[in-house]
C-alpha cells in the first residue's frame, strides 16, 4: 500500500503545478520525499487535506489535520512536537505551503513541504 501511494505521489507530481513558491522552510520533491520517508523513522507525516480527501487515500502513518481548521496549529501540536521533523503534504502543494508557514510561525523548527503535492 505504501508503494502505491509513493507511486501516486510521483505520478501526480509530474502533472501537478508547483504552488510552493509562497512556502517558507524546506522544500522537497516527491522522489526525494519518498527516500526521506524510507530513511527517517522519526519523520512525522502531516496530511493537511480535507477528511474526505484523506479517506480516498493517504500516506501510511500520516496524521490528518486539515489546514482549514480554525485551530490548525493547536491541533497539530496534539500529535506532533515542534522539534520533530515533519513532512507536510496536500493535493497540489498550496495548502501545505500555507501549513508550513503557519507551523513555522508557531515555533516548528524542522518542517518540509512536498512540492506539487500528491
Amino acid at each position: 500500500m505504501k508503494n502505491f501511494f509513493l507511486l501516486t505521489l510521483f505520478g501526480c507530481f509530474l502533472t501537478a503545478s508547483c504552488k510552493s513558491a509562497e512556502a517558507t522552510g524546506h522544500l522537497i520533491e516527491v522522489p526525494a520525499a519518498s527516500q526521506l520517508i524510507e530513511k527517517n523513522q522519526a519523520l512525522r507525516i502531516l496530511d493537511v487535506r480535507t477528511a474526505e480527501e484523506y479517506k480516498e487515500g493517504h500516506l501510511e502513518g500520516a496524521v490528518l489535520v486539515p489546514v482549514q481548521e480554525k485551530a490548525f496549529v493547536e491541533e497539530v501540536k496534539k500529535s506532533i512536537k515542534p522539534d520533530e521533523p515533519v513532512l507536510v503534504y496536500c493535493r497540489s502543494g498550496g495548502r501545505s505551503a500555507k501549513a508550513v508557514a503557519a507551523l513555522q510561525g508557531q515555533g516548528f523548527t524542522n518542517v518540509t513541504n512536498v512540492t506539487g503535492g500528491i
